[in-house]
């Protein structure tokens, strides 16, 4: 009986992880992340997205997670990212790249990101 729960617990392991730590990353457009953040919320995305840096629309829900939170827009929907993937704030402004990033809310349910990684287009 021993071997047959040990037997079991080995393959709830083996199918329970994903082959050599791979995670899903989901690409979407902003509209579908802002609609639904809950579900968006501590999972990868991918996005394609103009950088503003610090040029933020006067409507865009800012998260007050640093003061130096940069923000990006796809049309007319924006959202502030924490980390910029070294693009800068002042120089890049206008660049439209796909952002690899985490979905995350702040304490009053803001959405934003947490930039991982940038790809130029």
């Amino acid at each position: 009986m021993r071997k047959f729960f040990i037997s079991l617990f080995g393959l709830f392991a083996f199918f329970s992880c994903s082959p050599k730590g791979e995670t899903t990353v989901t690409r979407l457009h902003l509209k579908d992340l802002l609609q639904d953040c809950p579900r968006w919320e501590n999972r990868e995305v991918l996005l394609q997205l103009t950088y503003m840096g610090w040029n933020c629309p006067k409507d865009c829900s800012h998260p007050g997670i640093t003061r130096s939170d940069a923000c990006w827009v796809e049309g007319h929907r924006c959202i502030y990212s924490a980390g910029t993937g070294l693009l800068n704030p002042l120089k890049d402004v206008g660049k439209t790249v796909t952002v690899k990033a985490r979905v995350k809310r702040n304490l009053r349910g803001v959405c934003y990101l947490v930039v991982e990684e940038v790809r130029p287009q």
